[in-house]
């Protein structure tokens, strides 16, 4: 019993302060601010990222990076920021995939803590 209390703790813990899957991946964006055309699989090309969290960002700005999943290892292959109003918890910011592959793009907001995250495959057909 005492083992399975100390390991629902540790699974919490790892668990419970990762960053959740909040960067959605669309082919644009609506009149009402919403994604059309979403997913993680895509050709290369031009995307919009909405980017939502639960709380307010404060800050002005964001910076995300950019990362290609290599063979056992992630290769940093970009970077930007995104000017955001710090009362908003919701924004958008486009993203050029050309290279196939795999990418992991994180967000970065207040005290340089990660605040969203999420995956995309480019795939060339």
């Amino acid at each position: 019993m005492k083992k399975l209390i100390i390991l629902t703790a540790v699974l919490s813990l790892l668990f419970g302060c990762k960053a959740s899957k909040t960067i959605e991946f669309c082919e644009g964006v609506s009149a009402e601010g919403k994604g059309v055309n979403c997913g993680e699989q895509f050709l290369s090309g031009e995307l919009t990222a909405v980017i939502t969290i639960e709380t307010p960002f404060n800050v002005n700005r964001l910076n995300v990076n950019i990362f290609k999943k290599a063979k056992y290892k992630l290769e940093k292959v970009g970077s930007q920021t995104i000017d955001v109003k710090p009362d908003d918890t919701s924004t958008r910011t486009t993203f050029y995939f050309y290279d196939e592959g795999e990418f992991i793009v994180e967000v970065i907001g207040q005290d340089d803590k990660k605040i969203a995250e999420g995956s995309i495959k480019i795939i060339d057909i």
